[in-house]
């Protein structure tokens, strides 16, 4: 009659024993773990200064003349005009 008492309270205590168990392994694993999950900022580095990307400039290709004629390559400026746009609709 005693042991089956001592069962009934002993199992739920194991139970909550393994679950904080496994939330503390979790807990200091975060560094292992949380990269796989795509979060690379934490609430310990969200106060750091975010480092801004140098904006660079466009690269350019500059043609002479004579190249421009061979490539038979015609510049002006862009005109806006009308122009058909085809759309698939499934069904």
């Amino acid at each position: 009659m005693r042991s089956n008492s001592l069962k009934k309270f002993a199992t739920p205590i194991a139970y909550l024993a393994v679950i904080a168990m496994i939330a503390v392994a979790a807990w200091f694993g975060r560094p292992y773990w949380q990269p796989l999950l795509g979060q690379t900022a934490t609430a310990e580095n969200s106060d750091a200064p975010v480092a801004s990307v140098p904006i660079e400039k466009p690269k350019r290709l500059e043609l002479n003349a004579q190249a421009r004629a061979n490539l038979n390559l015609k510049v002006a400026p862009a005109k806006p005009r009308d122009y058909w746009r085809k759309l698939q609709i499934p069904g």
